[in-house]
């Protein structure tokens, strides 16, 4: 049937034949299979997911048109179905660890990085970046509307290069934006157009055992009841009623009671039509379990909002105020409700699918203001929240207000102040004199007059720091190279006035600080026998909302040897002349007393001790 459309087949299906259905499954099941073990990370499961999938194609052949894309509707029936396993496992924002073992190298990076992102935003990468489908297909497959797509792709691009950047910094590996693919042997994008790092994940194979199992029992479960074949084909017909088809006689003599023959079939009749009953009624009930475990019951979150709640700002002409909110499925744009001190400000809001943002046009009054968001999802799942924030006076200014300052400063005026009692000074001669001594104290008045100017306080940013080994003293943090550990990390802002002091532990690095939008000083003492191979003072640019990191770079040295001087003792002659007068000559005798000097020797750890000579004691004779 490799001529056959896949609409024909559908039409098949829905006429009851079993080949067509098994063609179907031929068609599309490895692509679903991957699709579904991408989603759930788990293959065993995905075997009995591709199951549920195929049982539920007969059911949906009706509403599927001639125009519309097959394998979109069944990429749908897989992802309800994917998200209705995470959902009772509560999976939806992360998979848990593997238990298979992973592939090593960069593929086993990929896959452990996707498997932290949310699952919607994983759906998206395997439609677009392992599976190529078209616009139309994968807005089908995603329950979304087109025009959608390219900020929804973006959405997940970011959200999968965030979370494999912060599991390559806790490895101390290259970060995405750092790792080129195609120099990697044995490594292939799986679509052509450019993407992310998820599109060299390799390909998922349905296991032939798997695919015979299920191609089984998905024949089996859709074959109907003899019995409800039999009345389907006798409807409307004219035939004889079912039992000319099932009972057979052994002979041709009529039964004798006729009457009770008549009975037996209309009791026969009330059988059939409650077993269709009951058929129908199962029908029913499983149909309706399958839409609740399925249907999207999950509200969406808020988090992040700005100002925090509770939290006191200073008197500002202005106050951005945000919120950041996410959903399994997709973000109903249209149904975002923001309210400030009870007023709809919805239509002055810059709204997107993941974050709100509102800056209030003139200055908020001093005192408490109340905000209220309301967010909901695709499927009607809705969610608010409330906060509040105060705004301070001018005495309660934070330490990101700044003043623009208009001193007046008047002629300087001196006056002298005679300080009481004089301090005297003594000076001690053969006569005792006291000379007193006053001090003129001379007291130069500023007056400055300050004019302060309120700015507003916009949303604030991260700055993360680490210091990372340099073994190979390039600059730059390359595979293997860990954290360090006692290195002093110092924020300081344009003024100089330190913000931040931190000690890294080569456990919690990077270290992320929410400041102020501005330009701060970025300086590391570096760790007891380490080096700088970077810079240790960097400018650091945060913008509100975004990141900023710093890396520094230290390497091992070895010390000097330092030399130790150790005295010793040296006998040093003093010679003493002694004048004795003897008639008629005169004999002078010199007297040599030894006096020990101590005379310092230089001793180094690797050279040895040098031993200085003795130096021998003179005689002088004096004749007169």
């Amino acid at each position: 049937m490799a001529d056959v459309t896949d609409f024909e087949l559908l039409t098949q299906i829905q006429s009851g034949q079993s080949d067509a259905l098994s063609a179907l499954f031929d068609r599309y099941s490895p692509a679903l299979y991957e699709f579904i073990y991408r989603l759930i990370g788990d293959r065993d499961q995905a075997a009995r997911l591709l199951q549920d999938v195929f049982a539920r194609v007969p059911g949906i052949a009706s509403r599927i048109a001639e125009t519309d894309s097959v394998r979109g509707y069944l990429c749908n029936l897989a992802r309800e179905t994917s998200l209705g396993f995470l959902r009772q496992k509560n999976w939806l924002d992360a998979l848990p660890p593997s238990e298979e073992p992973m592939v090593a190298g960069l593929p086993g990076e990929i896959w452990r990085a996707a498997r932290a992102m949310p699952a919607f935003h994983r759906a998206i990468l395997i439609l677009e970046e392992l599976q190529n489908l078209s616009p139309s297909e994968k807005a089908r497959a995603l329950n979304v509307q087109r025009t959608d797509l390219p900020r929804l792709l973006e959405d997940a691009r970011k959200s999968f290069e965030n979370q494999y950047d912060i599991q390559a910094r806790q490895d101390g590996r290259p970060v995405s934006a750092q790792v080129d693919p195609e120099r990697i042997f044995g490594l292939r994008r799986r679509v052509s157009a450019a993407g992310t790092l998820f599109a060299y994940l390799p390909a998922v194979s349905l296991p032939e055992s798997f695919a015979t199992m299920v191609r089984a029992k998905v024949l089996a479960g859709n074959k109907r009841p003899r019995v409800e074949m039999v009345a389907e084909k006798n409807i409307g017909a004219g035939a004889p009623p079912p039992d000319a088809e099932v009972e057979t006689h052994t002979g041709a003599t009529p039964t004798p009671f006729p009457e009770l023959r008549d009975a037996l079939q209309g009791c026969r009749g009330r059988t059939l039509a409650l077993a269709l009953g009951i058929a129908l009624i199962v029908t029913a009930l499983a149909a309706g379990l399958g839409f609740l475990l399925t249907r999207d019951s999950t509200p969406p979150i808020i988090a992040q909002i700005y100002p925090a709640d509770g939290e006191t700002l200073s008197l500002t002409p202005k106050v951005d105020i945000s919120a950041q909110y996410s959903d399994d499925r997709a973000i109903n744009t249209k149904s975002v409700r923001l309210f400030v001190d009870d007023k709809d400000v919805t239509k002055q809001a810059l709204i997107s699918d993941i974050s709100i943002s509102y800056a209030n046009p003139k200055a908020f009054e001093l005192g408490n203001h109340k905000v209220f968001l309301e967010v909901q999802d695709t499927a009607g799942n809705k969610t608010a929240r409330q906060w509040q924030f105060k705004i301070g006076s001018a005495a309660e200014a934070t330490p990101t207000q700044t003043f623009a300052s208009t001193a007046t400063i008047p002629a300087p005026t001196f006056f002298p102040t005679n300080t009481l009692p004089p301090t005297l000074t003594r000076t001690s001669t053969a006569t005792s004199t006291t000379t007193p001594t006053q001090t003129a104290t001379s007291t130069h008045t500023n007056t400055p007059t300050s004019t302060p100017t309120n700015t507003a306080t916009p949303s604030p940013g991260n700055l993360c720091v680490l210091v990372h080994n340099d073994l190979n003293s390039n600059g730059t943090r390359e595979g293997g190279e860990g954290l360090l550990a006692n290195a002093q990390i110092t924020i300081r802002n344009q003024s100089g006035t330190i913000i931040v002091t931190y000690i890294t532990d080569a456990v919690n690095e990077p270290k992320c600080f929410l400041l102020a939008p501005a330009t701060y000083n970025v300086s590391e003492t570096n760790p007891p026998g380490f080096a700088s191979t970077t810079p240790d003072l960097l400018a650091a640019v945060v913008v509100s909302i975004l990141t900023t990191n710093i890396d520094f770079g230290d390497v091992a040295f070895t010390p000097t040897p330092t030399y130790t001087v150790i005295p010793t003792a040296t006998n040093t002659p003093t010679l003493t002349a002694t004048n004795t007068l003897v008639p008629p000559t005169s004999t002078s005798t010199a007297t040599s007393t030894t006096t020990p000097t101590s005379t310092p020797t230089l001793t180094p750890t690797s050279t040895p001790t040098l031993t200085p000579s003795r130096t021998a004691t003179p005689t002088r004779t004096s004749t007169p």
